[in-house]
């Protein structure tokens, strides 16, 4: 990309910057940003808690930043782990930035790496999960794919503060004449992982969930955050998650424990005999990700050519066919590498354990590791898998998994696990889904229209972890959660003959289908969610003196959607109208196909 003193430079005359430029000043190692009579300290630490092994405990340590005179500081951690390097400079485009290097000097297991900033605050308003500006509570957590962009209030003048997305998270504490804003490098609890302690003979046995609190940092591995102080002025204007405007994402994770060529056919078509090709998720032009066997038991599932054939419809409409697991039954690596051969059929990126109690190559009881007999987080590397399901669900309740009413508290919905095992791989994510294996009518209220809407208000994420293909006798334990139904009303629900899917399943998929074509909601597989959160995440925003916003991105992102917190704003990108913009709400969304590299953001 070129520098932003050569773009800025040519597309914005120098005459239009308004207000003074701030300047820089260091005394007695303690830093400060003047502008006019204003002097507004910049005061910093470093945080980090390193240690011996994987699971081993820590302690906390803080390390003051010293600022030289020429408004760098350079540390080492005691323990000799961490190099860092920051630089507090004044920008090309009139504007201040706090800049963190650094890189590990030897392998380290870290639980925390962060800087804590401690700015002068009377007021602090802060963008929350849904793009809502609201006043600082005592703490808020922003995480990975949240906005992090506060407005202060000060009687000396206001100041925003913007930090790049690409860490793990940002923890503002708001109060008593300060703002502590803690930039989280890396961060366990930004990276949640646990797994089973023990692989039982049988899932119900007594089991643990063990935590992995510390992830393995290697020789030269890299850490790197942007802190802009932007004018009070500049207008807020913060990415969106999804495209196009929608508001909301929806992604079903199917598991295959129910599945059989019969109900599959149904879930696809509607019905079975695909007499109905306007029902079912093809008919409805709804994706999920759909986890499958490729060895069955009692039900054959991938070695049954109707299902390959299934599948392959599914996957040509854009739905995702996963693993879940390899069999049903406790699987060697052998067994797990030809499943995986057989999944690149479809190109699978994600894995979702089948019953990691009693599977011991399930990610979340052995599988994570990377050596052993029932280790598989180097052959999903290998196999080029990113997403990996996280085990542990949030219980039936409000959709939303980004938990927008409590900021207090963290609510990882996607996020990279970081290297667990020596030798093992760093780059696979995580996902975490919500229970929704429930009886049909608990099932149809929790995806009722009050929920849905109340998703799409929140701009949320909902991952769904479901069993669409249900099929039992009436009033059994199960039978009271079929979402299947005969197709003829005299046989007996579980038995055999044509099945279809249920009224008021069928009714469901109808209105997820409508949402999607209204452009409110949007319904993607897992991989799609997670390749458009970390794309999005990798969108650069640079604010301007005169309030003009630079993107920039490594690659083309087809409606990029962003939300001004004003209504009826005027927008142009690049000199243009944007693709599409709505202002409702109290607020401004417009999206546009951004290209490779910088494009300019005006809000006038």
């Amino acid at each position: 990309m070129r520098s932003l003193c050569t773009l800025l430079v040519a597309l914005w005359p120098l005459a239009a910057r308004a207000g003074v430029e701030p300047e820089l000043a260091v005394a007695s190692g303690r830093a400060f940003v003047v502008r006019g009579a204003d002097r507004l300290e910049v005061a910093a630490q470093l945080a980090f808690d390193h240690r011996a092994n994987a699971t081993a405990a820590g302690v906390p340590r803080s390390q003051p930043i010293r600022w030289k005179a020429d408004g760098t500081a350079a540390m080492t951690t005691p323990d000799g782990a961490l190099d860092l390097v920051l630089r507090l400079e004044r920008t090309d485009v009139g504007t201040v930035s706090i800049v963190v290097d650094g890189s590990w000097r030897r392998p380290t297991w870290v639980h925390l790496a962060a800087i804590d900033l401690t700015l002068p605050a009377d007021a602090v308003t802060l963008i929350g999960r849904d793009l809502v500006p609201l006043a600082a509570p005592a703490m808020a957590v922003l995480e990975r794919f949240d906005p992090k962009w506060l407005s202060v209030r000060r009687a000396a003048g206001g100041y925003g503060l913007l930090v790049d997305d690409g860490i793990d998270a940002v923890v503002v504490r708001a109060g008593g004449g300060h703002v502590n804003v803690r930039v989280e490098l890396e961060s366990t609890e930004a990276r949640p992982f646990v797994h089973d302690a023990n692989c039982r003979d049988q899932w119900r046995a007594p089991n643990a969930h063990v935590q992995v609190p510390a992830r393995l940092r290697t020789v030269d591995e890299r850490v790197h955050a942007r802190i802009q102080l932007v004018p009070e002025a500049a207008p807020v204007v913060v990415k969106a998650k999804f495209p196009d405007g929608r508001r909301a994402a929806v992604v079903i994770t199917d598991h295959a424990d129910q599945s059989t060529a019969r109900t599959l056919a149904a879930l696809a078509h509607g019905r079975s005999d695909q007499a109905s090709l306007s029902g079912g998720l093809l008919g409805h032009h709804v994706t999920i990700t759909k986890s499958l066997f490729a060895h069955g038991t009692d039900r054959p599932q991938l070695e049954d050519p109707i299902v390959v054939k299934l599948a392959d419809e599914l996957h040509a409409a854009g739905s995702e066919i996963v693993p879940h697991s390899a069999t049903p039954k406790r699987d060697e690596r052998p067994v797990t590498m030809a499943a995986l051969d057989t999944f690149a059929r479809w190109q699978a990126r994600t894995w979702i354990d089948h019953q990691p109690e009693t599977n011991c190559e399930a990610f979340g009881d052995q599988g994570f590791r990377s050596t052993g007999r029932f280790a598989i987080a180097d052959l999903l590397a290998a196999h080029g898998y990113e997403y990996v399901w996280a085990e542990v669900d949030l219980e039936p309740g409000p959709l939303n998994l980004l938990r927008a009413d409590h900021l207090a508290q963290r609510a990882p919905t996607l996020w990279p696990i970081g290297r667990l095992d020596a030798g093992g791989p760093a780059g696979l994510w995580m996902f975490r889904s919500q229970w929704a294996f429930l009886a049909a009518t608990s099932f149809y209220g929790m995806y009722g229209t009050p929920a849905l809407d109340r998703l799409e208000r929140e701009r949320g994420i909902h991952i769904a972890h479901t069993y669409l293909e249900t099929y039992h006798p009436s009033r059994t334990r199960f039978g009271l959660k079929n979402l299947v139904v005969p197709v003829d009303p005299h046989n007996h629900a579980g038995g055999s003959g044509a099945v279809m899917l249920a009224p008021g399943f069928e009714r469901l998929l109808a209105s997820l289908e409508a949402r999607q074509e209204r452009g409110s909601m949007w319904i993607p597989t897992l991989a799609a969610l997670g390749d458009r959160l970390r794309a999005m995440n990798e969108v650069k925003l640079t604010v301007a003196a005169d309030h003009r916003i630079l993107a920039q991105t490594a690659t083309a992102i087809p409606g990029a959607t962003f939300v001004v917190a004003r209504p009826d704003a005027p927008v142009r990108v690049n000199g243009e109208l944007p693709k599409g913009l709505r202002s409702d709400h109290g607020e401004t969304t417009f999206w546009a196909d951004l290209p490779v590299g910088d494009s300019v953001i005006t809000v006038e």
